[in-house]
């Protein structure tokens, strides 16, 4: 007799996105600066993958690191050349700053 095994998949309720208005700022910066740098194309692209790391976060919130820099249990990850900063509390995200790797993020959260 052949066993079988059967894997049951649980569907995770999906979280929604909430954007600070710096945070909404800071993705129209950054679709300025690419379209005068690399061009349409490559600024929707990396738009693209902005969008899609913030589509995974509704369905794993813990992705990020916790960081110290935001208060209660925000976290940061990273995509491309930037840091997104976030706090994840109960059904939604709440996107604080994105802001470029190389920004030193003290002082430009909250």
């Amino acid at each position: 007799m052949k066993r079988e095994s059967y894997r049951i998949l649980m569907s995770v309720p999906k979280r929604r996105i909430v954007f600070s208005a710096r945070a909404r700022a800071d993705l129209r910066s950054i679709a300025l600066y690419g379209r005068a740098n690399w061009g349409r194309q490559r600024s929707d692209e990396y738009r693209a993958e902005i969008d899609a790391l913030l589509a995974s976060l509704t369905e794993f919130p813990d992705l990020g690191h916790r960081t110290p820099l935001l208060a209660g249990e925000g976290r940061m990850i990273g995509v491309g050349s930037h840091v997104v900063y976030y706090r994840g509390d109960g059904n939604r995200i709440s996107i604080v700053r994105i802001l470029h790797e190389r920004v030193h993020a003290g002082g430009q959260l909250e």
